[in-house]
């Protein structure tokens, strides 16, 4: 895995990570991958399928395709000069619980809700696609990762300190494992932190030597 941020340097690719999440750009950064990040901005609530792979695979296609209409528009801008090869990352992700997709919580009651549903012989799992993008080209290639997060009953203090902190309000599902509040009451995950935390490493890695 760490030989794919090498290789990029070496061949001189640039990587854009199309997203504002925290915890992709940490994941990035233990990988040993530069990049740059531009946003989608794109309505998340108008794409809408039922089945939740479906829904992510179909967010981080639609944000792919946002960013690259930005990314030509700007280089026609510019005028034709010699341009790096760049690849796009994009991802989705949701949260399943008792067979409902949650994504990010809208209210600190509704994050509170989906933080105290997550007990014992109750998993929850996160379901998160990866799309890697040729931005000359538009090839690309993309996956689903499906984790199972096994928790014991979240203390109301440690809910407490996270709404006031306030970035579980930008995770889907109210859910962050990786948090020292949370990692407590984590007793199993089915799949990889880093998966459950919006980007599995080795996946990122595939789906990268893939494309280029």
């Amino acid at each position: 895995m760490d030989d794919v941020g090498e290789r990029l340097r070496k061949e001189n690719i640039r990587v854009i990570l199309g997203s504002k999440s925290a915890t992709r750009k940490q994941i990035l950064n233990e990988m040993k991958i530069e990049y740059a990040t531009i946003s989608a901005d794109i309505d998340e609530k108008a794409i809408r399928f039922e089945d939740p792979s479906r829904l992510v695979e179909a967010l981080a296609r639609a944000k792919a395709e946002a960013i690259l209409e930005r990314i030509r528009k700007a280089e026609e801008e510019e005028g034709a000069k010699e341009k790096r090869r760049t690849l796009l990352i994009t991802c989705d992700q949701v949260v399943v619980f008792d067979g409902k997709i949650r994504e990010k919580p809208e209210t600190e009651e509704e994050a509170r809700i989906f933080m105290r549903s997550y007990k014992e012989n109750n998993p929850c799992s996160t379901v998160g696609s990866i799309r890697v993008t040729d931005v000359a080209t538009g090839a690309s290639a993309s996956s689903v990762d499906v984790c199972t997060i096994h928790f014991k009953e979240i203390s109301e203090e440690a809910m407490d300190f996270l709404i006031n902190e306030g970035e579980v309000m930008w995770c889907a599902g109210g859910l962050m494992v990786e948090h020292e509040k949370v990692r407590p009451f984590v007793t199993k995950i089915d799949g990889s932190e880093d998966g459950v935390m919006g980007m599995d490493k080795e996946v990122c890695a595939r789906l990268l030597r893939e494309v280029f």
